[in-house]
Formats: C-alpha cells, sequence, structure tokens
C-alpha cells in the first residue's frame, strides 16, 4: 500500500512505477504489467524498465516475442547482469529457441549467486535436445 500510495503522489517516478510493478508481480497481481508499462513509458531507454516490462510480460503470458525484444534491450546495456541473462534465457524458452537457452542457462549454472540454482532447475526442466 505504501508504494500504491507513492505512486499516486509521484505518478512520474520510474523507480516508483518499477518497484511497485515487482511487488505486485510477487504478489500475482495483474496490475504488475500496467505499472511496469508506465515506468517504460517514462525511461524507455532504462535496462531496468526495460528488463521488468519483458518478465512481467512473460510472467503474465502477454507477447513472448516483444518481451524477448525487451529483455534482450536490456542486456544489451547490462551484458553481465546475471538476472537479466537468466530473464533471457526463460524468454528464449518462450520463444521455442532452446538450443540458445540452454547454452545461457549453462553458463548461469556456474555462477555462484542465487540465479546458478535457478539455471539449474530451468536446465533440467528443458527436453534433450
Amino acid at each position: 500500500e505504501d508504494y500504491r500510495r507513492l505512486a499516486r503522489m509521484q505518478p512520474t517516478n520510474p523507480a516508483i512505477a518499477n518497484n511497485l510493478a515487482w511487488l505486485l508481480l510477487d504478489r500475482n497481481d495483474p496490475e504488475a504489467l500496467s505499472f511496469a508499462q508506465k515506468a517504460y513509458e517514462l525511461t524507455p531507454q532504462s535496462p531496468s524498465t526495460q528488463d521488468t516490462l519483458g518478465w512481467i510480460m512473460l510472467k503474465q503470458q502477454q507477447n513472448p516475442q516483444r518481451a524477448l525484444q525487451l529483455i534482450e534491450q536490456a542486456q544489451q546495456q547490462w551484458p553481465d547482469n546475471d538476472e537479466i541473462r537468466y530473464h533471457r534465457a526463460i524468454a528464449l524458452i518462450s520463444v521455442a529457441r532452446q538450443d540458445e537457452a540452454r547454452r545461457e542457462l549453462a553458463k548461469l549454472t556456474e555462477r555462484k549467486n542465487s540465479f546458478a540454482a535457478l539455471a539449474a532447475k530451468a536446465l533440467k526442466s528443458l527436453p534433450e535436445g
């Protein structure tokens, strides 16, 4: 509720809209997408808002090709960000590009962070190929 209040008080603040989008996504609130879109509209060149919008679109099964495009734009700016790399791999799966996803997930499993476990789990779920 505090973030919603902040969003009403500062409707042109992309950081607030972006953070609220993540909080709402964690609660499976469909309104997450509208806040992610708002943040992206305010700062379309921001890798943070690009990734957030793309990820939420994926999670809500909205236009996976566009979601991948947004996440790839974010990755171009933050190539070493493991969260964005993970999101891209999952987006690749959603558009039937499993071989590329498999390569990215395999690289992520070698990292020493929380995305290594997520990548390993996603890699296991992929059919052999």
